[in-house]
């Protein structure tokens, strides 16, 4: 499975499809841009819309989600 996330300043777009394309689930949030709201609400914001999105395919746990909206540590 495939997830994409547009996030911004005024709303949160996710989708959920199969590798060939064929979608699976979407969700609209809340904007997203730590810029505005700050890393923690970001996270926040992002943990409960992608817990949506998996909501019924195994969930966040099964996703995967540690380090999300956080800086990448360097190499």
């Amino acid at each position: 499975m495939l997830i994409g996330i547009d996030g911004g300043g005024t709303k949160t777009a996710l989708v959920l499809a199969e590798k060939n394309g064929r979608l699976l689930n979407t969700v609209k949030g809340l904007g997203s841009n730590p810029a505005d709201i700050g890393l923690e609400e970001c996270e926040n914001r992002l943990r409960s819309e992608l817990d949506e999105l998996l909501r019924g395919f195994g969930g966040l746990r099964s996703a995967g989600h540690e380090g999300l909206c956080t800086p990448r540590q360097p190499a």
